[in-house]
């Protein structure tokens, strides 16, 4: 299988969500946000894409979050409840 050589990165402590672009030796494009400040991680997402001017991402995404993992399935947000 040929995997895509570029994936987005994306770690959500709770009050800040950071993201970045990976390549098999690096992490670029590391940018910040307050949770706060947005409805949604999506709209996190759509304002990353915007501060890099990127018309798409890669087709592969890594997501850490903190809080709890529920069924193996699906996790919770401790700090932002309105996500």
């Amino acid at each position: 299988m040929n995997m895509p050589q570029t994936h987005l990165a994306i770690d959500n402590g709770g009050t800040n969500l950071r993201l970045g672009m990976t390549t098999p030796t690096n992490l670029t494009d590391i940018k910040v946000y307050k949770c706060g400040d947005f409805d949604s991680p999506e709209a996190v997402i759509e304002q990353y894409k915007l501060n890099l001017s990127l018309q798409t991402l890669p087709g592969h995404t890594v997501f850490a979050a903190a809080g709890p993992v529920s069924n193996k399935q699906s996790f919770e947000f401790t700090n932002i409840e309105r996500w």
